[in-house]
């Protein structure tokens, strides 16, 4: 009976994978864990600080009579207004509303969220509407344009996600990479190898079975941000859903890349231990290995703009840890594209590596079982 093709080989492989690795006990309470830090990220940060709901509106531009008979009419319809000099919005400020006198096309307000923007425009609307009733006749107070909004707190939002990013899909990374080695120790361990290898195109498997633990990984990446757009629809978050979903894809490609480099790195030196013992000593050196790529990723995030970063993003494996945060932040930049290209070379060279360790690990294990059969004085088995 001949073997299957490649990706005959592939196809039944990765099915069958997929099934043993998607909704698993451990896959259960990683989401329900996620979800629960997610819940804590929205919620303690609330009640730490909660938001009285009153909005603050800094106006520049108008003079020193003007600048007091709309404060008048701020505390009429009851928003707070301050008067600034600063051309840039205040801290303390929600939105700073620039006034012109020379007449409305010169007007602008600039709000802090954009979230915020039909809210605050609307209190400006109010303070105008009243000033004018105090003077009694038209002014160049017109109602004003939003022009600018600031990014800072978009930016500080897409670094908190990308951070998220790293850490759940880093983690998925490692974990699903671990679990490829641990089911290839356990198959030369029971023997079920010896069944499955001489049926199957020995490429196709081990591509197979890490194609199927990465798609199970996928799928649990989106239903983590299924869960995460969910959960800040329901909490009233809403405007970062669309923060969420633009970082997913990122985070996608990256664990794909990220998983295709482990999954195939362990599957081969899984294929060279004999128990899970010796698993639990490989682990350390690896361990070690990913505690320094996240440490260099928690660095990264200080200033994902910074030339360092910049240089080790073309380099696999720093690629993984640092491609979703500076993909996310700046985009795919020129070295962020080359440490993608880097890593795909990378995945393809440690494929067939994992193979050849794989074939040498099963070839090694037989000749171990020879010597102790002959050792014992038993009869070598005969060939089929």
């Amino acid at each position: 009976m001949s073997k299957p093709a490649f990706l005959s080989t592939l196809g039944v492989v990765t099915q069958r994978e997929f099934k043993r690795s998607f909704w698993t006990r451990s896959t259960v309470i990683t989401l329900a864990t996620v979800l629960l830090i997610m819940l804590a990220m929205l919620i303690v940060p609330r009640i730490l600080s909660p938001d009285s709901g009153e909005k603050t509106i800094a106006v520049t531009g108008a003079s020193s009579s003007q600048a007091q008979e709309l404060s008048t009419a701020a505390n009429k319809v009851g928003v707070n207004l301050e008067v600034t000099n600063s051309e840039t919005l205040p801290e303390e400020a929600d939105a700073l509303w620039s006034v012109s006198l020379q007449g409305p096309e010169g007007n602008a307000l600039e709000v802090r969220k954009a979230s915020e923007q039909n809210e605050l425009s609307q209190s400006v609307d109010r303070i105008r509407l009243a000033y004018l009733d105090g003077q009694g006749e038209s002014t160049s107070l017109e109602a004003p344009a939003i022009s600018a909004v600031e990014q800072d707190e978009n930016e500080a939002q897409l670094l908190v996600i990308a951070y998220f990013v790293v850490l759940v899909g880093f983690n998925l990374v490692v974990s699903n990479a671990s679990l490829v080695a641990q089911r290839t120790i356990e198959e030369k361990g029971n023997r079920v190898i010896d069944i499955l290898i001489p049926r199957f195109h020995l490429y196709g498997f081990i591509a197979g079975k890490v194609c199927g633990t990465g798609l199970a990984g996928v799928a649990q990446l989106l239903l983590l941000g299924v869960m995460a757009a969910g959960l800040l629809t329901v909490t009233g978050s809403s405007a970062t859903v669309g923060l969420v979903l633009t970082v997913l894809p990122h985070a996608i490609i990256w664990y794909v890349l990220g998983f295709l480099f482990f999954g195939f790195l362990y599957a081969g030196l899984g294929s060279l231990l004999r128990s899970p013992a010796e698993g639990a000593a490989l682990q350390a050196p690896l361990q070690l290995l990913n505690l320094g790529l996240f440490v260099v990723a928690i660095f990264a995030l200080q200033d994902p703009s910074a030339p360092w970063v910049q240089s080790l993003v073309a380099i696999p494996p720093f690629s993984l840890v640092l491609g979703p945060i500076v993909s996310v932040v700046s985009g795919w930049t020129p070295t962020l594209v080359v440490g993608g290209i880097l890593t795909a070379v990378a995945v393809v060279v440690l494929s067939f590596l994992g193979v050849r360790l794989y074939r040498w690990g099963i070839v090694n294990e037989d000749w171990r079982r020879l010597f102790r059969r002959r050792s014992s004085g038993q009869p070598a088995p005969a060939d089929d």
